[in-house]
């Protein structure tokens, strides 16, 4: 957030990617000491290949979880929509009018009857 802040300031712009980098570095160094500091027994080869199967493992079903959100997410509209006919309706006309503007702008000025 600091760096968010400091990328609207002039003097300050050039420090931004270096608060991204943190933001982004401090809690992966954190994570894999707390990782590698838990695992007892082994070589270092066999530690390191736990931990990056369980990162890869991990990522794997935190995507599919948010697949599966999604997938939700998508059925209850369209249950929604089902019993909402008049929705689907309002939702066609707004696609059509934002099909006919060639600029953002255009979308909030009043149109005309």
């Amino acid at each position: 957030m600091l760096g968010q802040l400091l990328v609207t300031n002039d003097p300050w712009r050039w420090t931004a990617p270096i608060w991204h980098l943190l933001a982004i570095g401090t809690p992966l160094y954190l994570l894999v000491r707390l990782a590698t500091a838990g695992i007892l027994g082994g070589s270092r080869l066999r530690l390191w290949g736990a931990l990056s199967t369980g990162l890869i493992l991990g990522t794997g079903l935190a995507a599919a979880a948010e697949i599966a959100v999604l997938l939700l997410a998508l059925a209850a509209g369209g249950v929604y929509l089902a019993f909402n006919p008049e929705q689907l309706h309002a939702l066609q006309r707004l696609v059509g009018q934002l099909g006919h503007i060639s600029r953002v702008e255009e979308m909030f000025q009043p149109s005309s009857p």
